[in-house]
């Protein structure tokens, strides 16, 4: 076999016989249609099958994909030559990053090499050679960028050879031949089971059996996504996602929290910026104002039940009563929003409170599963009862301690901070569809806001874990507030839901404009967690110190830096499971009615 050439579009036809034909450095004007030739000058270690379907599938690209057969003493020759200099140039190298890519080379030649000799791989020069049509120069335009993020999408380099296009027309024509111009600027080495293997399977995009659509890939394909399906790699529901202000997080977070809705998961979202406001009121669900509202009210005091994953926990926690576990939150409680407490105080207030609660009846080994919000003690409760017990104190030291106590609790009870934490939960809802407003904490301190998501995050998690047969969705947007690295439990306790939700059929939801503060060295190892633990992750524009963070935390590749640097809105990389897929966002009118009439995601 001297050679393999195949036309995989037919469209050429058309223009076989053009009225005019003019070359120049910009392109080919062919009859009315303009059109520019484009190479294939790099190739990955390993391609996916099926890889030249996706290639010619993208409207108005006409392709020839060649095959030449060489020596193998040659190419076995020069090879090894090859994979010599890049180990030297590894070794010689001060770089990182290019001794990195010298290392890259000689490992993808030796792989080469050890299908050679291992399976008798056959070897030659692949050329590929792409000639883009359009009607207009913006139809050119958009054609031609459809044809580059598709290569780079495949992990390849592509490139225009403006000097030879004349070459590339002659090459990609069913009567012309490949010049030898053309074979020296995109042959390169490659198996023959590379070359066979690109017209299988080709780009079906990406479908779970059930789900909904939720975007379409490079090549035009829709992508149908089950969150909720486990399989292989696919462990969990969670979903990170990150991008810049203004590049369409909004509208893919919403989007999935249209059609979840829609499929009956129960959706609970923690809104710091009043961005999702509209779309729950017009899905008839609950809009609470948990910056003060009446009805947004979290009783700290108020004693939660256990929540048991399974046998070994319930070992673990065999004999602990309710209050037990609840006074260890309340210790995060206090840490947060009393800043200044000392561990001496602590001990002193840990006392008082086991005293309030036996005052109200509840003690080590009551089930308090059948109390309601008002059998339980509230902050002014606890106040008056520091300076009950503050007057039975002789001791200087205590009694100054007890002072600072009951001013800081005072500050609670009186301060502008009372209509949050100084009443009875007010917080029901049965709701499908609820949005936990924190808009208006805004403007309370940051010892005050950490304390209150806090108490925010440990309802929610309540909830996930009441029924373990109901699909509920926690999505916490502008994450990045619920850190402090002084206090993590915070972000201990989100890090924890995003492991344990999913026996609960649960999924959670990080959203945040930067990663940066997730890793901090104080709390990067439950950051860190909360970012790579979900299965589903969602990248859009991002650039600067983010979008290296992102890189390296993600260990992308640089075609994937590419699409999210570009910041291209509504197109971004979705990775599920270890697969990456470059996706453009696209909505339904359906969708476009409550997503777009909100506020974000225009």
């Amino acid at each position: 076999m001297k050679g393999c050439k195949t036309a995989i579009n037919d469209n050429l036809l058309n223009i076989i016989s053009p009225m005019i034909l003019k070359f120049s450095t910009k392109g080919i004007q062919i009859g009315d249609n303009l059109a520019r030739c484009y190479i294939i000058n790099k190739y990955p270690s390993s391609l996916e099958y099926g890889w030249l379907g996706k290639i010619s599938n993208v409207q108005g690209v006409v392709m020839i994909n060649e095959f030449i057969p060489q020596s193998e003493g040659v190419l076995i020759s020069a090879l090894s030559e090859n994979i010599k200099s890049n180990r030297q140039k590894a070794v010689s190298e001060t770089d990182d990053y290019r001794k990195m890519q010298a290392e890259k080379r000689a490992l993808d030649g030796q792989n080469i090499l050890k299908q050679i000799e291992e399976k008798g791989e056959s070897i030659g020069l692949m050329v590929n050679i792409m000639l883009v049509l359009g009607n207009s120069e913006e139809a050119l335009r958009k054609n031609c960028e459809r044809l580059t993020n598709t290569v780079i999408g495949l992990g390849c380099n592509v490139r225009q050879i403006p000097f030879f296009q004349e070459d590339g027309f002659i090459s990609i024509s069913p009567y012309g031949y490949t010049t030898d111009i053309v074979k020296e600027l995109a042959g390169r080495v490659s198996l023959l089971s590379t070359y066979i293997g690109g017209y299988f399977n080709s780009s079906e995009g990406f479908s779970d059996d059930e789900g909904y659509y939720f975007a379409k890939d490079i090549n035009g394909k829709l992508m149908i996504m089950d969150l909720w399906k486990r399989n292989g790699d696919r462990t969990n529901s969670n979903i990170v996602a990150v991008g810049a202000p203004g590049k369409g997080k909004s509208t893919a977070i919403k989007k999935i929290i249209l059609n979840e809705y829609m499929l009956g998961t129960k959706i609970l979202i923690v809104d710091p910026e009043r961005e999702y406001d509209k779309i729950v009121k017009d899905l008839d669900g609950d809009w609470i104002n948990l910056g003060g509202g009446e009805k947004g009210n979290i009783n700290p005091l108020e004693i939660k039940p256990i929540s048991l994953d399974d046998s070994e926990e319930e070992k673990e926690f065999d004999g602990v009563g309710a209050l037990a576990l609840h006074l260890q939150n309340l210790e995060v409680f206090f840490s947060l929003c009393l800043s200044s407490i000392t561990e001496r105080q602590k001990t002193i207030l840990n006392e008082n409170l086991i005293k309030l609660y036996n005052e109200f009846g509840i003690y080590w080994d009551t089930n308090t599963s059948n109390l309601t919000s008002k059998d339980f003690p509230i902050i002014s409760d606890l106040y008056n009862t520091l300076v009950k017990n503050k007057e039975l104190e002789e001791d200087k030291q205590t009694i100054l301690d007890y002072n600072d106590l009951i001013l800081y609790i005072g500050n609670l009870i009186n301060g502008q901070d009372q209509f949050l934490f100084n009443k009875q939960t007010s917080l029901f809802t049965e709701s499908k569809i609820v949005c936990l407003d924190t808009y208006d904490l805004n403007n309370s301190s940051e010892r005050i806001k950490k304390a209150q998501y806090f108490n925010i995050i440990s309802w929610c998690w309540q909830q996930m874990t009441k029924d373990r047969n109901e699909k509920i969705m926690l999505i916490c947007d502008e994450a990045y507030l619920l850190i402090d690295p002084e206090i993590p439990q915070t972000l201990i306790g989100l890090r924890n839901i995003a492991k344990r939700c999913r026996k609960y059929e649960g999924s959670l939801v990080v959203i945040s404009q930067s990663i940066i503060d997730f890793l901090d060295p104080r709390i990067k190892m439950y950051g860190q967690a909360l970012l790579t633990l979900p299965c589903y992750k969602i990248f859009l524009g991002s650039d600067g110190k983010d979008l290296q963070e992102i890189v390296d935390v993600f260990e992308l590749k640089q075609i994937h830096k590419d699409i999210i640097q570009a910041g291209v809105r509504g197109r971004g990389l979705l990775i599920i499971g270890s697969k990456h897929y470059i996706f453009n966002m696209e909505l339904a009118d359906y969708e476009a009615k409550y997503i777009l009439g909100g506020k974000g995601g225009r």
